[in-house]
């Protein structure tokens, strides 16, 4: 009776670890993986981030330029949270919210140095208010393969 009671918790320990090790109570959901991808580009992480993308997509992002990685770390500076998560089987939609603020003053930093004059200024201060505005809410695209959901599509309007 004694061994009874002591093997039943371990057993019960085994299988915990079982299901956390193969991902039961892991979250690996679309909307983690789009979550954990804003958060290495916030951090300016760009090898990481290839982990999100499909290995064939992953040569264009050692590809970007310094303005395109640049402009992707503001955007994941300004990235606030995901919702509306829609799974279709092997595909996904979520969509990602920025913080206007942050966004349009990021815009405005990345675009407005490259004006010559004050009239180019005003004119690139007042398309990043405008590309803030219209990019508060994107959707993203998730493909799943191999049991793993990677980023597909980033559709900016």
């Amino acid at each position: 009776m004694k061994l009874k009671r002591s093997v039943l918790p371990a057993i019960i320990f085994l299988l915990l670890v079982t299901l956390l090790s193969t991902g039961c109570g892991t979250s690996d959901s679309p909307a983690v993986k789009v979550e954990k991808m804003f958060a290495c580009l916030a951090e300016g992480d760009f090898e990481k981030l290839g982990d999100f993308y499909l290995p064939e997509a992953r040569s264009k992002i050692s590809g970007f330029s310094k303005n395109q990685k640049s402009c992707m770390i503001c955007m994941g500076k300004a990235f606030t949270k995901v919702e509306n998560e829609k799974i279709d089987d092997d595909a996904a939609v979520v969509n990602v919210l920025f913080d206007k603020d942050k966004l349009k003053k990021a815009l405005i930093g990345f675009m407005a140095p490259k004006a010559e004059n004050k009239l180019q200024k005003d004119m690139l201060v007042a398309m990043a208010e405008g590309m803030a505005k219209r990019l508060s809410k994107v959707p993203v695209k998730l493909i799943k393969k191999d049991g793993y959901w990677y980023v597909g599509q980033i559709k900016m309007k």
